[in-house]
């Protein structure tokens, strides 16, 4: 039996003052339209979305987010697409989340 997890990431958002705030989305269907609901309600500055296919898999695909309404496809080994996140934050940082170019 599947449980809603807590909104741990809307908590945080809710307080996160200047911190960008990324999220992630393990989504069926529309895959790209659920994440980026989610994004806009819980306030965040990305969400990686993804779909369930990339579970137990040492490789994933999926398309990075960003609140400005840009987007990056991603596709990898789970450490290059974790490189690539990184990478992102790290320039919104210099530039605030709402001028990124993901």
């Amino acid at each position: 039996e599947m449980v809603p997890n807590p909104a741990i990431v809307a908590r945080l958002a809710r307080r996160k003052g200047p911190r960008i705030v990324l999220g992630f989305a393990l989504e069926s269907g529309d895959v790209e339209r659920r994440a980026m609901r989610k994004l806009l309600a819980k306030n965040i500055d990305f969400v990686f979305a993804n779909a369930p296919d990339n579970l137990a898999s040492l490789t994933a695909r999926g398309v990075l987010l960003c609140r400005n309404g840009t987007r990056q496809s991603l596709a990898g080994t789970k450490i290059a697409i974790s490189n690539q996140l990184v990478r992102a934050v790290e320039m919104a940082t210099r530039r605030g989340p709402d001028e990124n170019d993901s």
